[in-house]
Protein backbone atom coordinates (compact mmCIF):
# COMPACT_ATOMS: atom_id res chain seq x y z
CA UNK A 1 0.00 0.00 0.00
CA UNK A 2 2.80 1.96 0.37
CA UNK A 3 3.41 4.71 3.04
CA UNK A 4 3.51 8.35 4.12
CA UNK A 5 6.38 10.84 4.22
CA UNK A 6 6.07 13.96 6.26
CA UNK A 7 7.78 16.53 3.93
CA UNK A 8 7.06 19.65 5.88
CA UNK A 9 5.73 21.76 3.35
CA UNK A 10 2.04 23.45 3.48
CA UNK A 11 -0.44 22.63 1.44
CA UNK A 12 -3.11 24.97 0.28
CA UNK A 13 -6.81 24.17 1.35
CA UNK A 14 -9.54 25.09 -1.37
CA UNK A 15 -12.24 26.37 0.45
CA UNK A 16 -16.00 26.14 -0.54
CA UNK A 17 -17.77 29.19 -0.87
CA UNK A 18 -20.88 28.43 1.72
CA UNK A 19 -24.44 29.28 0.17
CA UNK A 20 -26.93 31.11 2.31
CA UNK A 21 -30.53 29.96 1.90
CA UNK A 22 -31.10 33.45 0.45
CA UNK A 23 -29.00 33.24 -2.13
CA UNK A 24 -31.08 30.35 -3.79
CA UNK A 25 -33.39 31.41 -6.50
CA UNK A 26 -36.13 29.47 -8.16
CA UNK A 27 -35.38 28.34 -11.45
CA UNK A 28 -37.20 26.19 -13.74
CA UNK A 29 -35.26 22.97 -15.12
CA UNK A 30 -35.56 21.58 -18.76
CA UNK A 31 -35.38 18.13 -18.76
CA UNK A 32 -32.65 17.58 -21.81
CA UNK A 33 -32.55 13.60 -21.72
CA UNK A 34 -30.16 13.42 -19.30
CA UNK A 35 -31.13 11.30 -16.05
CA UNK A 36 -29.68 13.49 -13.53
CA UNK A 37 -31.94 16.37 -15.11
CA UNK A 38 -35.39 17.27 -13.99
CA UNK A 39 -38.11 19.96 -14.51
CA UNK A 40 -40.07 21.93 -12.14
CA UNK A 41 -44.02 23.41 -13.14
CA UNK A 42 -45.76 25.88 -10.88
CA UNK A 43 -49.29 26.70 -10.61
CA UNK A 44 -50.05 30.44 -10.50
CA UNK A 45 -49.42 30.69 -6.55
CA UNK A 46 -46.53 28.72 -6.51
CA UNK A 47 -47.36 25.83 -5.61
CA UNK A 48 -45.18 22.79 -7.51
CA UNK A 49 -47.36 21.38 -10.11
CA UNK A 50 -46.32 17.90 -9.26
CA UNK A 51 -48.29 18.13 -5.91
CA UNK A 52 -51.37 16.40 -5.04
CA UNK A 53 -53.78 18.94 -5.71
CA UNK A 54 -54.14 22.30 -6.54
CA UNK A 55 -54.45 25.12 -3.23
CA UNK A 56 -57.66 26.89 -2.59
CA UNK A 57 -56.13 30.41 -4.06
CA UNK A 58 -55.40 27.80 -7.52
CA UNK A 59 -58.97 26.01 -7.56
CA UNK A 60 -60.49 30.07 -6.31
CA UNK A 61 -58.80 31.87 -9.19
CA UNK A 62 -59.72 29.32 -12.05
CA UNK A 63 -63.50 29.04 -10.71
CA UNK A 64 -63.51 33.26 -10.97
CA UNK A 65 -62.44 32.48 -14.83
CA UNK A 66 -64.96 30.10 -15.23
CA UNK A 67 -67.79 32.68 -13.68
CA UNK A 68 -66.10 35.76 -15.39
CA UNK A 69 -66.21 34.21 -18.67
CA UNK A 70 -69.92 32.92 -18.44
CA UNK A 71 -71.19 36.12 -16.63
CA UNK A 72 -69.10 37.69 -20.04
CA UNK A 73 -71.12 35.33 -22.23
CA UNK A 74 -74.34 37.43 -22.24
CA UNK A 75 -77.31 36.76 -19.28
CA UNK A 76 -75.55 33.37 -18.61
CA UNK A 77 -77.82 31.57 -21.18
CA UNK A 78 -75.34 31.43 -23.69
CA UNK A 79 -72.06 29.00 -23.23
CA UNK A 80 -69.38 30.78 -24.79
CA UNK A 81 -66.86 28.88 -27.27
CA UNK A 82 -64.06 30.16 -24.20
CA UNK A 83 -66.21 28.93 -21.71
CA UNK A 84 -66.92 25.46 -23.52
CA UNK A 85 -62.85 25.36 -23.71
CA UNK A 86 -63.06 25.47 -19.46
CA UNK A 87 -65.24 22.29 -19.51
CA UNK A 88 -63.65 18.81 -19.63
CA UNK A 89 -64.94 16.20 -21.78
CA UNK A 90 -66.70 14.28 -18.93
CA UNK A 91 -68.16 17.72 -17.89
CA UNK A 92 -71.44 17.41 -15.52
CA UNK A 93 -74.24 20.22 -14.78
CA UNK A 94 -76.45 19.45 -11.48
CA UNK A 95 -79.33 21.51 -10.13
CA UNK A 96 -82.29 20.68 -8.00
CA UNK A 97 -84.41 20.90 -11.40
CA UNK A 98 -81.97 20.36 -14.03
CA UNK A 99 -79.50 17.45 -14.66
CA UNK A 100 -77.59 15.88 -14.41
CA UNK A 101 -76.62 16.60 -18.04
CA UNK A 102 -73.37 16.24 -19.55
CA UNK A 103 -70.98 18.80 -21.95
CA UNK A 104 -73.29 18.32 -25.10
CA UNK A 105 -76.37 18.37 -23.36
CA UNK A 106 -75.59 21.27 -21.17
CA UNK A 107 -74.61 23.51 -24.18
CA UNK A 108 -77.85 22.53 -25.81
CA UNK A 109 -79.60 23.62 -23.12
CA UNK A 110 -78.42 27.16 -22.86
CA UNK A 111 -78.99 27.38 -26.90
CA UNK A 112 -82.85 26.42 -26.13
CA UNK A 113 -83.27 28.81 -23.20
CA UNK A 114 -81.77 31.23 -25.80
CA UNK A 115 -83.73 30.32 -29.06
CA UNK A 116 -87.08 30.00 -26.66
CA UNK A 117 -86.22 33.93 -26.27
CA UNK A 118 -85.40 33.74 -22.74
CA UNK A 119 -82.66 36.71 -22.35
CA UNK A 120 -81.57 38.13 -19.00
CA UNK A 121 -78.97 40.35 -20.24
CA UNK A 122 -82.01 43.01 -21.42
CA UNK A 123 -84.45 41.62 -18.19
CA UNK A 124 -82.03 42.34 -15.70
CA UNK A 125 -78.53 44.25 -17.69
CA UNK A 126 -76.77 44.39 -14.34
CA UNK A 127 -77.61 41.08 -12.87
CA UNK A 128 -74.93 40.41 -10.80
CA UNK A 129 -73.19 37.39 -8.62
CA UNK A 130 -71.60 37.71 -5.79
CA UNK A 131 -69.49 34.93 -4.37
CA UNK A 132 -68.34 34.37 -0.39
CA UNK A 133 -67.30 31.69 2.02
CA UNK A 134 -64.84 29.90 -0.44
CA UNK A 135 -63.22 26.80 1.36
CA UNK A 136 -62.30 23.12 0.02
CA UNK A 137 -64.26 20.16 0.17
CA UNK A 138 -62.51 18.26 3.19
CA UNK A 139 -63.56 14.96 1.51
CA UNK A 140 -61.93 15.84 -2.16
CA UNK A 141 -59.44 18.30 -2.40
CA UNK A 142 -60.16 19.53 -6.16
CA UNK A 143 -63.42 20.59 -5.07
CA UNK A 144 -64.01 23.91 -4.08
CA UNK A 145 -67.63 25.23 -2.56
CA UNK A 146 -68.89 29.02 -2.38
CA UNK A 147 -71.84 30.51 -1.74
CA UNK A 148 -73.63 32.83 -4.46
CA UNK A 149 -76.49 35.47 -4.27
CA UNK A 150 -77.88 37.12 -7.16
CA UNK A 151 -79.12 40.55 -7.38
CA UNK A 152 -80.03 43.04 -9.93
CA UNK A 153 -82.77 45.25 -11.15
CA UNK A 154 -85.51 44.08 -13.04
CA UNK A 155 -86.10 46.48 -15.97
CA UNK A 156 -87.05 44.47 -19.29
CA UNK A 157 -89.29 41.82 -20.13
CA UNK A 158 -88.43 38.43 -19.58
CA UNK A 159 -90.50 35.15 -21.45
CA UNK A 160 -90.25 32.22 -19.15
CA UNK A 161 -88.22 29.77 -21.21
CA UNK A 162 -90.57 27.14 -23.01
CA UNK A 163 -94.05 29.02 -22.64
CA UNK A 164 -95.45 31.83 -23.87
CA UNK A 165 -95.32 33.74 -20.22
CA UNK A 166 -94.13 37.14 -19.47
CA UNK A 167 -92.52 38.81 -16.48
CA UNK A 168 -92.70 42.52 -17.36
CA UNK A 169 -91.35 44.90 -14.17
CA UNK A 170 -94.10 45.91 -12.34
CA UNK A 171 -92.41 49.72 -11.56
CA UNK A 172 -91.08 49.82 -14.92
CA UNK A 173 -89.54 53.47 -15.57
CA UNK A 174 -89.08 56.05 -12.13
CA UNK A 175 -88.96 52.92 -10.08
CA UNK A 176 -87.55 49.72 -10.85
CA UNK A 177 -87.56 46.66 -9.06
CA UNK A 178 -84.50 45.25 -7.53
CA UNK A 179 -83.57 42.40 -5.78
CA UNK A 180 -81.18 40.00 -3.67
CA UNK A 181 -81.34 36.69 -3.50
CA UNK A 182 -80.68 34.33 -0.33
CA UNK A 183 -77.17 32.16 0.20
CA UNK A 184 -77.20 29.30 -2.65
CA UNK A 185 -74.56 26.67 -2.18
CA UNK A 186 -72.23 26.21 -5.47
CA UNK A 187 -69.05 23.71 -5.95
CA UNK A 188 -66.61 23.34 -8.41
CA UNK A 189 -64.93 20.30 -9.11
CA UNK A 190 -61.76 20.42 -11.27
CA UNK A 191 -58.57 18.56 -12.26
CA UNK A 192 -55.28 19.31 -12.45
CA UNK A 193 -54.86 20.72 -15.91
CA UNK A 194 -57.33 23.43 -15.27
CA UNK A 195 -60.37 21.36 -16.76
CA UNK A 196 -64.09 22.50 -14.96
CA UNK A 197 -65.13 18.36 -14.49
CA UNK A 198 -68.22 19.01 -12.43
CA UNK A 199 -70.85 21.79 -11.44
CA UNK A 200 -72.91 22.11 -8.91
CA UNK A 201 -76.04 24.89 -8.75
CA UNK A 202 -79.29 26.17 -6.99
CA UNK A 203 -79.13 24.18 -3.71
CA UNK A 204 -80.48 26.99 -1.52
CA UNK A 205 -79.19 27.36 2.23
CA UNK A 206 -82.39 29.30 3.72
CA UNK A 207 -85.35 29.34 2.07
CA UNK A 208 -86.61 32.63 4.22
CA UNK A 209 -84.11 35.04 3.03
CA UNK A 210 -83.95 36.75 -0.02
CA UNK A 211 -86.25 37.05 -3.19
CA UNK A 212 -85.66 33.44 -4.30
CA UNK A 213 -88.20 32.34 -1.64
CA UNK A 214 -86.33 29.22 -1.39
CA UNK A 215 -85.66 28.73 -5.39
CA UNK A 216 -82.09 28.44 -6.52
CA UNK A 217 -80.74 28.74 -10.01
CA UNK A 218 -82.81 30.08 -12.85
CA UNK A 219 -85.62 29.21 -10.80
CA UNK A 220 -84.74 31.78 -8.13
CA UNK A 221 -84.12 34.33 -10.67
CA UNK A 222 -87.74 33.76 -12.15
CA UNK A 223 -89.27 34.08 -8.83
CA UNK A 224 -87.49 37.11 -8.06
CA UNK A 225 -89.27 38.65 -11.20
CA UNK A 226 -92.57 37.70 -10.10
CA UNK A 227 -93.09 34.12 -11.23
CA UNK A 228 -95.57 33.19 -8.74
CA UNK A 229 -94.10 29.98 -7.10
CA UNK A 230 -97.09 28.14 -7.40
CA UNK A 231 -96.41 27.44 -10.73
CA UNK A 232 -93.04 25.98 -10.65
CA UNK A 233 -94.59 23.37 -8.12
CA UNK A 234 -97.28 22.66 -10.56
CA UNK A 235 -95.48 22.52 -13.65
CA UNK A 236 -92.01 21.35 -12.09
CA UNK A 237 -92.46 17.26 -14.31
CA UNK A 238 -93.34 19.03 -17.25
CA UNK A 239 -89.99 21.71 -17.28
CA UNK A 240 -88.06 18.77 -16.17
CA UNK A 241 -89.70 17.10 -19.57
CA UNK A 242 -88.68 20.16 -21.48
CA UNK A 243 -85.59 20.36 -20.36
CA UNK A 244 -84.74 16.52 -20.99
CA UNK A 245 -86.54 16.83 -24.66
CA UNK A 246 -84.08 20.16 -25.28
CA UNK A 247 -81.21 18.06 -25.71
CA UNK A 248 -82.40 16.30 -28.80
Amino acid sequence: WGSYKDTGESVAVLEQPVLELDDLEEKEYTNSGDEDEWSTEYYEDGTPFDSTEPSLEVLKSWTQEYIDSVDLAGGMTRVSVGVQHMLSSEFVFTSPTIGPLNKPDYVKLMDYYRLCGFDLASAIPDLNVSYDGWHLDPHDPSRIWVIARYSGTHVGTATVPGTDLKLTPPNKGDHPVTFTTGPEMQSFLWTADKQLLWHTAGFVGDEYTGSNQGYGGLDGLLVSMGLPHLYLDTMSPMRRFKSWFSQF
